[in-house]
């Protein structure tokens, strides 16, 4: 039982810092799994070009926002521009991988907060509303405008033979996609990561379970695709 002194302002914070530690820990966390999505995009289903037809990184930066506290995010911020930087290294400039991150960050920021905004409670991928206005916010609204941004560097700076409207389609379809697969299961992971300690019946195990073979299987149809086509 708390002192008196202590505050139940104070008293939540110590428990968060039992769950998930500093919160630098936090961000060195989102960075790594930021930085492996990223190197799957930018070197597994990239273009010649250079933009990729699957984006998982966002959806592994989002996940992390809907779980975290507001006060938490910062740390993942500076984390995730090194590990774009450094996942991007050989295929991009500083100048784009510092832009590319900018506009996902600012992406992932926008649907969390908007999210949280249009839901009641906690962002649960169990409610249907939740999933609705997931659909609409974080698939089809936001990655389309930042697929604007997005486009915009490439045509700038390699847009001699594709359009900016074919930048622009692919950078919506592949942020999307990445969203889809991979959210779910990746909100799922942290937000029992955060909970951890407490009781988890059997219907939630068998729903995560199920989420993440839904993930394996849509991830691989995803990745098997002829590359002439």
């Amino acid at each position: 039982m708390p002192s008196p002194l202590q505050t139940p302002a104070s008293f939540g914070r110590g428990a968060l810092h039992a769950r998930w530690g500093f919160p630098a820990g936090v961000g060195v966390l989102v960075g790594c799994a930021y930085f492996f999505g990223a190197w799957v995009g930018v070197h597994g289903t990239v273009m010649p070009e250079g933009i990729a037809l699957l984006w998982p990184p966002n959806a592994l930066l989002l996940a992390a926002l809907l779980v975290l506290d507001r006060h938490r995010w910062w740390p993942c911020f500076p984390a995730v521009a090194l590990a774009e930087v450094l996942a991007d290294h050989g295929t991009f400039s500083l100048g784009e991988s510092l832009a590319f991150a900018l506009i996902n960050i600012g992406e992932a920021v926008v649907v969390a907060s908007l999210l949280r905004r249009a839901v009641t409670g906690p962002f649960d991928f169990a409610r249907f509303h939740h999933v609705l206005a997931f659909g609409a916010i974080g698939l089809v609204l936001m990655p389309a405008i930042a697929a604007v941004f997005g486009a915009t560097v490439y045509t700038l700076s390699r847009g001699e033979q594709t359009s900016f409207l074919t930048f622009w389609r692919v950078w919506w379809f592949g942020d999307a996609l990445g969203l889809l697969i991979l959210t779910p299961a990746a909100w799922s992971l942290a937000d029992r990561w955060k909970r951890r300690g407490e009781p988890l019946d059997m219907g939630r195990k068998l729903k995560g379970l199920a989420m993440i073979a839904a993930t394996a299987i849509a991830g691989h149809w995803a990745f098997s695709f002829d590359p002439q086509d």
